[in-house]
């Protein structure tokens, strides 16, 4: 008896031995296709599998590669088959199989665990949430219980679809706007019935212009410069063009450059993409006009003052040479 709890006592040291002063650095693959640094940090987890019936060995120096260290898992004593769900949602017929894909998952840096037994589950299909541009306009606040108050209940569904699938819940709190804010006065109440099919930014197309902006409006105020007008004309139709490049691709850099139109523009990305839905728009074809800031534009008073101070100083060149002659006579 106490022979074995000394082997008890010595195992647990093993077990929780620390390898920080450990000077050998050599790594070691194990039978469970894991590598090791170094031969304590083996030692250790042979250890932790022992006290679960589970032997460890060497297989050999280096790091692992699966298809030596890990046994063929149609050879006789692998044949053991309980399937299990791995965390890739993919069902592997044996735990074998499973190491396999563990272990190349490892060697490409990402991580694979057994989620339960038995053969995965199939995944409902993700519901696609309702586009902003489908509702209708009319205004009837309802305040959720984000705190955020929506035009109207369609409004208000979309984002609950978007929550849900964040696995975040969302419900309406009370009908009529949260707290004493008003509704924005910018947003459009009413828009015309014509079909002028545009793309926003976010690559969902809207019936007409009108119904982007109340899109856009509808968003809270930091993310509501994220929507824009990308180009007239459906999105992802055979006969546009690819869309520009969004407006947050572009560093934060002060490198102002002068356009066609006269405006200066922060940097040339910037500039790329106002020329770019300046083409899609077919308006007026924009042209880089020098990589410096534009030169302002002298306004009428301006001149007149120019022109003053001009004829002011021939005036004075003039009585002063005037005055010399007088006094050279005199």
């Amino acid at each position: 008896i106490e022979a074995k709890k000394r082997k008890s006592k010595g195992r647990d040291r093993t077990c929780n031995r620390s390898c920080q002063g450990f000077r050998v650095k050599k790594s070691l693959c194990g039978s469970d296709g894991k590598t090791y640094k170094n031969f304590c940090l083996f030692n250790k987890a042979r250890c932790k599998a022992n006290k679960t019936g589970v032997s460890l060995t060497v297989e050999h120096t280096g790091s692992c590669r699966c298809s030596k260290v890990l046994p063929k898992c149609d050879q006789d004593g692998n044949s053991t088959k309980q399937a299990m769900c791995g965390s890739d949602n993919t069902t592997y017929e044996s735990f074998c199989s499973f190491r396999v894909a563990r272990c190349e998952a490892k060697q490409n840096k990402t991580r694979l665990t057994v989620l339960y037994k038995g053969e995965c589950k199939k995944q409902k299909k993700t519901r696609v949430c309702p586009n902003l541009g489908q509702c209708y306009i009319k205004e009837q606040p309802v305040c959720g219980s984000d705190k955020k108050t929506y035009r109207n209940p369609c409004f208000f569904r979309v984002s609950k679809c978007i929550a849900k699938r964040q696995n975040q819940k969302l419900t309406i709190k009370k009908r009529g706007a949260c707290g004493k804010r008003k509704p924005s006065k910018s947003c459009p109440k009413k828009c015309p019935t014509k079909y002028r099919p545009v793309c926003g930014t976010d690559n969902k197309t809207y019936e007409n212009s009108c119904l982007l902006s109340i899109a856009k409006c509808a968003l809270p105020k930091k993310n509501r410069n994220s929507l824009q007008l990308q180009y007239n004309g459906p999105c992802s139709s055979p006969t546009t063009p690819k869309p520009c490049p969004r407006w947050e691709d572009c560093k934060i850099v002060r490198k102002p450059v002068c356009g066609s139109d006269g405006k200066t523009y922060p940097n040339l990305c910037v500039f790329r993409i106002t020329k770019c839905l300046a083409r899609r728009n077919e308006q007026k074809p924009l042209k880089l006009k020098y990589k410096k800031a534009c030169r302002k534009r002298k306004n009428k008073k301006d001149k007149r003052k120019e022109k003053k101070r001009k004829g002011g100083k021939k005036n004075g060149k003039g009585k002063s040479g005037s005055k010399g002659k007088n006094k050279r006579g005199d």
